[in-house]
């Protein structure tokens, strides 16, 4: 991919048409040249790679249920799943917008804390929260439990086990 380059267009050079076109091709796909912008952009877009509005996109920092088009249509990567029903004990649905932390962490003697993460500080599992967790590469008979703590830090416990195991984690919070 080729960079822009100005280096032409100094006060006493004739600008040419090679100096124009670079940036006719950068801006209407015509050519491989890679675009940087610093500030703020406005507008929308049918396919993107980040995106608030996008048709389709790899990464999506909101998703609405509707399919509206605010955000993406379709995305392999949504950061918040916006009015979600939930319902916890049988109480009343209510609509929210869900978040998600996922990762992977190994068991030492059988327990793990992960580093604070600070969205999941103040939540209780159950409540507003909730993981799934299960064994990197297949389960060893031993129920695994999780726990948040204040900061958010989650601890993993593997009931009746001390082994050094991998495990993954997804936790769904609102």
């Amino acid at each position: 991919m080729a960079t822009l380059s100005k280096a032409n267009m100094v006060t006493g050079n004739t600008i040419t048409a090679a100096d124009v076109t670079q940036l006719v091709d950068a801006f209407t796909a015509g050519g491989g040249y890679l675009v940087s912008i610093s500030g703020s952009l406005t507008g929308s877009a049918t396919t993107a790679t980040t995106a608030t509005t996008a048709n389709t996109a790899s990464y999506v920092l909101g998703s609405n249920v509707d399919g509206a088009v605010e955000t993406a249509n379709t995305a392999s990567y949504v950061t918040i799943l916006s009015n979600q029903e939930s319902t916890v004990g049988g109480s009343a649905t209510v609509n929210v917008d869900l978040k998600f932390v996922a990762g992977s962490a190994t068991l030492s003697s059988g327990t793990v804390v992960t580093p604070a993460i600070p969205a999941l500080a103040g939540k209780s599992i159950g409540i507003n929260a909730f993981v799934t967790m299960n064994y990197w590469i297949a389960s060893n008979g031993f129920p695994l439990t999780a726990a948040i703590g204040i900061t958010g830090a989650i601890t993993f416990t593997e009931m009746g086990g001390n082994t050094d195991e991998r495990i993954n984690f997804i936790v769904a919070y609102f």
